[in-house]
């Protein structure tokens, strides 16, 4: 999967306004992930309000994937661990 490395600053209490109070991501655009589940065999069902729902045949599995055009890596590895595919 390909994947852009994204800093993104948060403030915490102990260390607020330090220059190293910030938490690295990974982000991955959603076509990216979407083609990914149907190399991968998976199955669009459908679409929701917010989300769009895939299903795996293989495992019986489901999962949602929201409509966010950049998706953090951990939410995709979380994805395809629901659907039972090697992220």
């Amino acid at each position: 999967m390909a994947r852009e490395f994204t800093a993104i600053y948060k403030n915490s209490g102990k260390r607020k306004g330090h220059p190293r109070a910030f938490i690295r991501f990974f982000i991955m655009k959603r076509r990216d992930l979407i083609k990914y589940l149907l190399k991968n065999k998976c199955v669009f069902i459908r679409e929701g309000a917010k989300h769009s729902v895939f299903f795996n045949p293989l495992m019986k599995k489901s999962s949602t994937i929201p409509r966010y055009n950049e998706i953090e890596d951990f939410l995709a590895k979380k994805i395809c661990r629901d659907l039972g595919i090697e992220p």
